[in-house]
């Protein structure tokens, strides 16, 4: 029989796969260009990967990007000051629309693949006698 604990490390394991597997919907090609801009200004305290991940970003081609890196993208242009990166709030308001649904898409395939992953490990949990308990992705119980 396949313990809880064990359960719980392959979809963790499939979660994680899932974060550094390829992003495959659509992306402008403007993306690295933006997320270059925004990088030049934003603060240490708003980046929110390591200098050495950033550095590989700014040099990944569109099609290499991994799921956690489009999220690392979306975050750091979010949180960039728009005047310094857009020349018109035109410009600016364009990058939004275009990255807001970058966003909606990333965060579509983010939620349907946590919900196949919480499927499977019921089902497992089922299976192997543990009951269906449902734990939430991020190991965060709620009250």
């Amino acid at each position: 029989m396949t313990s809880e604990v064990e359960i719980n490390e392959q979809i963790k394991k499939d979660y994680d796969k899932f974060w550094f597997s390829v992003y495959d919907a659509e992306l402008p090609p403007s993306i690295i260009y933006r997320f270059r801009q925004a990088v030049m200004f934003s603060t240490v305290k708003t980046l929110q990967a390591s200098p050495q991940v950033l550095l590989d970003l700014l040099s990944a081609k569109e099609e290499d990007l991994k799921f956690v890196h489009v999220g690392i993208i979306i975050n750091t242009v979010f949180s960039s000051p728009f005047n310094a990166i857009f020349d018109s709030p035109e410009e600016a308001l364009n990058a939004v629309i275009e990255f807001k649904e970058i966003e909606m898409e990333f965060n579509k395939a983010v939620e349907k693949r946590s919900q196949e992953l919480e499927r499977k490990r019921q089902k497992l949990m089922e299976i192997s006698g543990h009951g269906a308990k449902t734990i939430p992705l991020n190991g965060i119980k709620k009250n």
